[in-house]
């Protein structure tokens, strides 16, 4: 009989993830990895940019190109992505 082998995520934060492993997973600059984990984590766009220091208008326009990105159109798509994503192996 066959096995299923795998990995629990040991940290439920994706905040807590290497920021670089996100960014290279998805073609992301490092400050969209940061806005993507923080989404990830269930930050709305305003307290993202709070935690980030950046203002609304900065995590805004940083959103833009997050989607464009990651081949999405929304929050919510940036959310499933990392999700689904194999960056919480490692």
């Amino acid at each position: 009989p066959g096995a299923i082998l795998g990995r629990l995520r040991h940290e439920l934060s994706a905040r807590a993830l290497p920021v670089s492993r996100v960014a290279a997973a998805f073609g992301l600059s490092r400050s969209e990895a940061r806005l993507a984990a923080a989404l990830a984590d269930g930050l709305s766009l305003a307290e993202a940019a709070e935690e980030l220091g950046w203002t609304l208008g900065t995590a805004r326009s940083a959103s833009k190109q997050l989607f464009a990105r990651m081949g999405t159109a929304s929050q919510a798509g940036v959310v499933r992505r990392l999700l689904e994503s194999g960056v919480w192996l490692g």
